[in-house]
């Protein structure tokens, strides 16, 4: 079901008076219900396993009052100088003042190499929620009112479950924001972390959101209508730039005046290096023109053809920067071993040393082009229309194609472009100055100084 079509079912009901723990809860399990309708779970790929103990121990729980609460996950750290770090570590007002609860998502980074001071494992709170779910009853108002939705919808949600996640996430999110008493949290997806959004305000806790991807006018999570419940959502996101502003007020989602643009960390630090003479993937495949593709475990089969064709010819290398699904997965449904990923280079790096960027919707789209390499994206099954269409009729160096017979004709003026001035195409979408943008954020987030 496409988002329309969704839109369309859900505003025919009052979605209001569907409550649970007195909230208008509908906000909430409308995510759920748009990703069951839609979300192909990497078409039956195994997802790989965490190190449950070792993750868990990496280091024990603190208590205590804390200044702030960081809700984050290993993936978002990046190396800088021999230091893992995550966005806010960026901030003097927030350096050596926050906890950062943090999911393994790619495992934990070493101890010793972490820029933040304060940390500990994502998984405890988890663990304790799991079992919490397990003893909470459910009592949802107007229950036939949901149940006659999701018939509408053709959706088959387990709600009940879900509830009780939601009920167990948000008392122990209450239970920890009284013992460390913050002035404010920050977390990177609302969508994710609603009943401690709840838990925050009731407790008259800021909550302040970083953008972590793509937001776009027809992203369901950012598309709220009249199905918002203010309880559920932040007080501030922190957007990339200033695109986002009209985007999250047409669907009401904040305010423009609660959107603060201050760029992206990591980028804002790779981009220093676009240009640089010394290129050590180039040097790995001398000769070679370097193109990268980004994965999101969706189309695997048909991914998986068009890479194959583009890894023919001699004059092509092919890397493969995976999602959730390794590349070892990817072989065995038919990926070329002449393709590649690099382990040694994380994402962003490989999207500044190649040539050519692809990919199917990810933000690695503009992401690249930011870092001074253009993107070409596959519109299988309509997404990457969906989302980039507009953003791409802003963008030169952004195509969208329809299968990859067409990559060549649409990259025919890429052949000598320049990096410095492709990167300088995106400044509207990834705002300049990030440490300094984030300062003033932060700033007006605490009412100490006006942005």
């Amino acid at each position: 079901m496409n988002f329309s079509e969704f839109k369309d079912i859900e505003d025919r009901f009052e979605t209001a008076k569907i409550k649970f723990l007195g909230e208008p809860i509908w906000a909430y399990l409308r995510i759920y219900a748009f990703d069951a309708l839609n979300r192909k779970t990497s078409d039956n790929l195994h997802k790989p396993s965490i190190s449950f103990l070792k993750d868990l121990f990496w280091t024990l729980p603190s208590l205590g009052k804390k200044e702030f609460i960081v809700f984050s996950s290993s993936d978002q750290r990046k190396l800088i100088d021999a230091k893992w770090h995550d966005r806010q570590d960026l901030s003097n007002q927030l350096q050596n003042k926050a906890l950062f609860i943090e999911l393994p998502v790619t495992g934990h980074k070493p101890k010793a190499m972490m820029a933040s001071k304060y940390f500990y494992s994502k998984l405890w709170w988890y663990g304790i929620e799991l079992f919490l779910s397990k003893i909470q009853s459910v009592r949802v108002e107007h229950e036939e009112l949901l149940i006659e939705l999701l018939n509408s919808l053709n959706c088959r949600l387990d709600y009940q479950n879900l509830l009780k996640r939601f009920k167990a996430q948000y008392l122990v999110s209450r239970f920890f924001f009284k013992t460390y008493k913050p002035k404010a949290i920050f977390l990177t997806t609302q969508y994710t972390n609603m009943p401690r959004i709840l838990a925050a305000k009731e407790l008259e806790i800021k909550v302040v959101e970083f953008q972590h991807g793509l937001i776009s006018e027809k992203h369901n999570a950012y598309h709220i209508g009249k199905h918002k419940n203010i309880n559920f959502y932040p007080d501030y996101l922190l957007s990339f730039g200033e695109v986002e502003k009209d985007i999250l007020s047409k669907n009401n989602y904040l305010t423009s005046d609660k959107v603060l643009p201050i760029g992206s960390f990591y980028l804002g630090y790779l981009q220093s290096k676009i240009g640089d003479s010394k290129n050590p993937i180039q040097e790995m495949f001398k000769g070679k023109r370097l193109y990268c593709f980004s994965a999101q475990d969706m189309a695997i089969n048909e991914v998986i053809e068009a890479l194959n064709k583009l890894a023919t010819k001699k004059e092509n290398k092919v890397l493969f920067l995976p999602r959730k699904v390794t590349i070892e997965e990817y072989y065995q449904r038919g990926l070329s071993k002449n393709i590649e990923h690099l382990k040694a280079f994380n994402t962003y790096e490989t999207l500044l040393y190649s040539n050519i960027h692809l990919s199917l919707f990810s933000t690695c789209a503009t992401e690249a082009i930011a870092l001074g390499t253009p993107t070409i994206l596959l519109n299988f099954d309509g997404h990457a229309e969906k989302h980039f269409l507009e953003i791409a009729q802003s963008l030169p160096y952004l195509k969208i194609i329809e299968n990859i017979d067409f990559f060549e004709d649409a990259i025919k003026e890429w052949e000598k472009h320049n990096p410095t001035s492709v990167s300088s195409t995106t400044n509207h979408l990834f705002k300049v100055g990030y440490q300094e943008n984030l300062e003033i954020a932060i700033n007006k987030v605490l009412g100490e100084t006006a942005a």
